[in-house]
């Protein structure tokens, strides 16, 4: 087989696959002695079946779009239906595995007629099966062979078989199909880019707006193997056919078998359409959903950063908010003690400076050093004292009366201590009660 320059990359794959194989559905047949007769037409001459010989019947092949790309033409299945003839039956496509062979093979349109060996390519249907007659050899030395070949006929009985169908072609060609059109490209140097679009070498199975189909050309089949896998949808079980007088007679009750599991098939067929389209809503159904959830998460992304800006902002606020009401405590505060000492008789400007100089202090700490403040500002009298702020030391140089508070009480004797022993202990007591070092720092 030629590989053009587009193709290339996939050269493995094409040479590699110039065999084809499928499935369909088989049953034993223990009436049809019309495989007889048919064998006749090849040089077996009207003798019966033997013992030792476990009939089949089955559909080899249809000229249709399998579920693999894969698209049988009509005159190419034509041109190849005597070559199944004589090929071996094999399990599982192993060819050191064979259990018989294949005797006869018959054309049938699809409405089960038969469809004359001398009809023109021309003249044939665009879609018809190829009917395939075979026989399983039952009689083997090797015990254990012969346990596999009854295994197979048991599986066989019990409707648990497919066929595969095995054929190799020399070449191929392209089948384009859209709603609109459907054609046959021949495969070329121009054409052979679409090999990379078949689905089995890789491709998606699309050629644009086309689905793309593989044609073969120059087909042989070669065979068919027994398997488990499942079967193609046009699948044919052939059940209790009667015992035909002659060939046609045969032939006819088996046309006869095939009408009547066409409508089973077609069935299957719109259970599988059905199935399709359900899958098709569903995939329909998670891409919306997926959009949803993607949509979702890009708000959610959006409104937890709107959110963290405003929770910023808030806390912005928040402190200037709490700073402007500490300031308006801290001036509630002045102003209240500076009106205690006002109405206790200290003037504006020095009441007003001493509220402001102790506004560190708490109430507990404050009361003392009010009394102390006015204490001094009663006993100056006869003092002249200037309108700034007093330092503690200048309250305490200036107080001689008793000073009580929670922590301590001092007497002040003026008549058994000097001045410097009152300054020294009054120093010591407002030190001790508003927390301060000796020169009036704050600790």
């Amino acid at each position: 087989m030629k590989i053009y320059k587009a193709e290339r990359n996939i050269a493995g794959q094409i040479l590699n696959s110039r065999s084809i194989s499928y499935c369909t559905e088989l049953t034993y047949d223990n009436k049809a002695q019309f495989i007889n007769d048919a064998v006749q037409n090849f040089a077996t001459a009207n003798k019966k079946l033997t013992k030792d010989l476990y009939p089949v019947t089955s559909i080899l092949v249809s000229t249709v779009w399998n579920m693999n790309d894969d698209v049988f033409l009509k005159d190419e299945v034509w041109q190849a239906r005597h070559t199944p003839i004589h090929h071996p039956v094999n399990i599982n496509h192993d060819q050191d595995v064979i259990v018989g062979h294949m005797t006869d093979i018959w054309a049938v349109n699809d409405h089960g007629e038969i469809i004359p060996d001398e009809t023109p390519v021309d003249e044939l249907p665009a879609i018809y099966s190829l009917v395939n007659a075979s026989v399983v050899y039952t009689s083997w030395y090797e015990e254990e062979k012969a346990t596999q070949v009854m295994g197979l006929i048991n599986s066989i009985e019990e409707n648990k078989m497919f066929v595969s169908m095995e054929c190799v072609f020399e070449d191929f060609d392209y089948v384009l199909s859209s709603k609109e059109e459907y054609k046959v490209v021949k495969r070329s140097e121009e054409t052979a880019e679409i090999s990379n679009h078949l689905r089995c070498f890789g491709g998606n199975g699309m050629f644009g707006e086309y689905r793309v189909g593989r044609a073969p050309r120059g087909i042989i089949f070669t065979g068919k193997g027994f398997t488990t896998n499942p079967a193609n949808k046009r699948s044919i079980i052939f059940t209790n056919i009667p015992a035909p007088s002659d060939y046609e007679d045969g032939v006819q009750s088996l046309v006869a078998h095939v009408l009547e599991n066409k409508t089973m098939s077609d069935t299957i067929q719109t259970d599988l359409d059905a199935l399709k389209q359900e899958f098709a809503n569903l995939q329909a159904s998670f891409e919306a959903l997926k959009s949803e959830k993607e949509a979702l998460a890009a708000l959610l992304e959006e409104t937890k950063t709107k959110a963290q800006v405003e929770l910023e902002a808030f806390q912005k606020e928040n402190i200037e908010l709490k700073a402007s009401i500490d300031n308006l405590k801290t001036e509630y505060q002045t102003l209240t003690r500076e009106t205690e000492l006002t109405s206790e008789g200290l003037g504006k400007d020095k009441a007003s400076a001493s509220a402001k100089l102790y506004i560190n202090l708490t109430d507990e700490q404050w009361a003392p050093v009010k009394e102390a403040l006015v204490a001094a500002a009663k006993s100056s009298t006869s003092t002249v004292v200037d309108n700034s702020a007093q330092t503690p030391q200048q309250v305490l140089a200036s107080v001689e009366p008793v000073v009580n508070t929670s922590q301590a009480q001092v007497n002040v004797d003026t008549t058994a201590s000097s001045k410097e022993e009152e300054y020294s202990e009054l120093q010591k007591i407002i030190a001790s009660l508003i927390n301060v070092n000796i020169d009036g720092d704050k600790n």
